[in-house]
C-alpha cells in the first residue's frame, strides 16, 4: 500500500514532467500568446508588437506598467526607468 501510494506520487512527478517537456517543445509562439493576453488584459498599446525576447520590448513595458498601474515612484523618480536604450 505504502509502495502504491509512493508510485502514484511518482507517477503525478512523472505526469508533470512529460508536461513540462511537453510545453519547452511546443513551439515558441505559445508563451507569446500567453503573454499577448495577459498585455491585451492589461490593455497595454503595444501588445501586438512586444517581444518577451527583446530587451528594449521588457523595458518599455516595465516603464509603462510603473507610469500607468503600478505607481510606486513619484514621476521623477521614473525617469531612469523611461531610458529605454540604456
Amino acid at each position: 500500500s505504502a509502495s502504491g501510494g509512493g508510485g502514484g506520487g511518482g507517477g503525478a512527478s512523472g505526469s508533470a514532467s512529460a508536461s513540462a517537456s511537453a510545453s519547452a517543445s511546443a513551439s515558441a509562439s505559445a508563451p507569446s500568446r500567453h503573454v499577448r493576453v495577459l498585455l491585451d488584459a492589461l490593455a497595454y498599446p503595444l501588445a501586438s508588437q512586444f517581444s518577451p525576447k527583446s530587451a528594449e520590448a521588457f523595458r518599455a513595458l516595465v516603464a509603462w506598467l510603473e507610469d500607468l498601474k503600478i505607481r510606486l515612484y513619484p514621476p521623477p523618480q521614473r525617469a531612469p526607468l523611461r531610458d529605454i536604450a540604456s
